[in-house]
């Protein structure tokens, strides 16, 4: 076995076809991805031991070549098992763990919210005011498990996806998690919808959209 050592952003070349670059380096594991001809199955070893064995998974091939029109293309397939230009721009991505909108968000159990270039991606959703739980977490619990997916957020939606142009990022001693603000800038884009699975698929699909627009429109030079 060849033993190469690579960075991230680095390549490997094989046979002069076939381009392996580190996309991404994490504490157990390295994302990888892979340009090949459209004639060269790419696999991970354990979905090939299935082929091999003919059980070939629909849902867990990863693709021929670089295309990959006849591979469902699920929120939660974004981030794997593409095509290695859309790898680097994903790997690029900065995630945050806050409510990224919402005046009432700090009582919203699900929320995403990610920065794709100059523009800050945040959904919201499943709204428990604590006036349901009189103090008691347990209670809040079993409202919302009563009322699932909680209280509307907006006209007829349980959960909304918002676009905003990225501010200054946190830098407060006490927090510094880098999430930008918003200011007083209104929303750019929005969605609402009423599903958990709905939401997570408009938040990559917005995630997506916006990474293609290089700047908002009004940092747009005349």
């Amino acid at each position: 076995m060849l033993v190469l050592t690579r960075e991230r952003n680095q390549t490997i070349v094989i046979d002069g076809r076939i381009r392996v670059t580190v996309i991404e380096i994490g504490r157990n594991k390295v994302r990888l991805g892979v340009k090949a001809p459209r004639n060269v199955a790419v696999h991970r070893e354990e979905i090939q031991h299935r082929i091999n064995a003919g059980e070939p998974d629909r849902k867990a091939a990863e693709f021929t070549g670089l295309d990959m029109s006849n591979l469902p293309r699920s929120a939660a397939e974004m981030l794997d098992g593409q095509p290695v230009e859309a790898a680097e721009a994903t790997a690029r991505w900065k995630w945050f763990g806050n409510v990224g909108h919402f005046i009432c968000g700090q009582w919203c159990r699900f929320h995403l919210c990610t920065q794709v270039g100059p523009w800050l991606i945040s959904t919201v959703g499943e709204y428990v005011h604590p006036r349901h739980g009189e103090g008691s977490e347990t209670k809040e619990a079993k409202w919302l498990q009563n009322n699932w997916p909680g209280e509307d957020i907006g006209h007829k939606r349980k959960y909304e996806t918002l676009v905003f142009v990225a501010r200054t990022p946190c830098s407060t001693p006490q927090c510094g998690c880098g999430m930008p603000s918003l200011g007083d800038a209104c929303e750019v884009d929005r969605e609402g919808c009423n599903t958990a699975k709905e939401a997570t698929a408009n938040h990559y699909k917005y995630c997506r959209e916006y990474a293609a627009k290089e700047k908002p429109c009004e940092e747009v030079e005349a």
